[in-house]
């Protein structure tokens, strides 16, 4: 990890670096706390041990302040990765053209907050530097007014969603950004749409049902498309009504288990 050259390139790349690093900083302290678990057997027989009793905190305090700094670098990316996938929203509906435009000019102002730092000349993964720390706190500031403005903005959104496809495609989009601490309070309370769409078109799927039993039972047959042979017909209709209910089905078990 080069962290000269930590904000350039792609947010993604810089990201994974950082999380490897912290991820072998953090194998490199728990070695350290196996050895000290260990080192008591390494005596000759007959040589009282001599366990390690030093705090661990002494050890590592200057690598306990680099860890502690990378990982307010990654929440930074993790920001930036969530906000980046503001540039493919696109809202239909009525009112569509107009939220999207205010979407936009949001991911704007989040790019010219996150650019600042693509020119910055200190380190920011150096824990004795406190500058990255002054400009993260004004980024974060900016950052919650504008998921203010996005939770508004979220929630104006899903009202222009008035069926399960275009629900579904709004939070596999949107994805994180919904879970951001005050968005999801602002859209959380709308979910129970879901719901209600499910159970009316359930009960919308069972009246076909019972109506197709109910023409069968009269006639022998069941009621298809003039176009269709009956068995191929029936086979169709069923096809069709099997895909209606699994298909909203699925998507709301994917969406209560993410």
């Amino acid at each position: 990890m080069d962290p000269s050259s930590l904000f350039q390139g792609e947010v993604p790349e810089n990201m994974v670096k950082v999380q490897e690093v912290i991820v072998m900083v953090e194998e490199f302290k728990g070695l350290f706390e196996k050895s000290r678990e260990k080192v008591v057997t390494l005596f000759p027989e007959g040589v009282e041990p001599v366990p390690w009793l030093f705090n661990s905190r002494i050890v590592f305090k200057r690598l306990n302040a680099y860890l502690q700094r990378l990982k307010v670098i990654s929440e930074f990316f993790e920001i930036a990765l969530e906000y980046s996938k503001l540039e493919k929203v696109e809202i239909g509906g009525l009112n569509g053209k107009h939220i999207s435009t205010k979407v936009f000019a949001v991911f704007d102002e989040f790019n010219m907050a996150f650019n600042v730092f693509r020119s910055v000349s200190y380190n920011p993964a150096e824990p004795e530097d406190t500058a990255f720390l002054s400009d993260y706190k004004v980024f974060k500031e900016k950052v919650l007014d504008l998921d203010r403005r996005m939770a508004a903005l979220s929630s104006q959104a899903f009202n222009e969603c008035h069926n399960f496809e275009s629900i579904f495609k709004m939070i596999n989009v949107w994805d994180t950004m919904l879970k951001r601490p005050i968005i999801q309070t602002e859209i959380t309370p709308k979910y129970s749409v879901i719901i209600d769409m499910l159970n009316d078109e359930l009960d919308i799927i069972k009246t076909l049902y019972n109506d197709q039993l109910k023409y069968y039972e009269e006639t022998g047959f069941m009621e298809v498309d003039r176009n269709w042979p009956p068995v191929a017909g029936g086979l169709v209709w069923i096809l069709k009504m099997a895909n209606r209910v699994s298909g909203p089905v699925e998507s709301f078990k994917q969406f209560e288990n993410s």
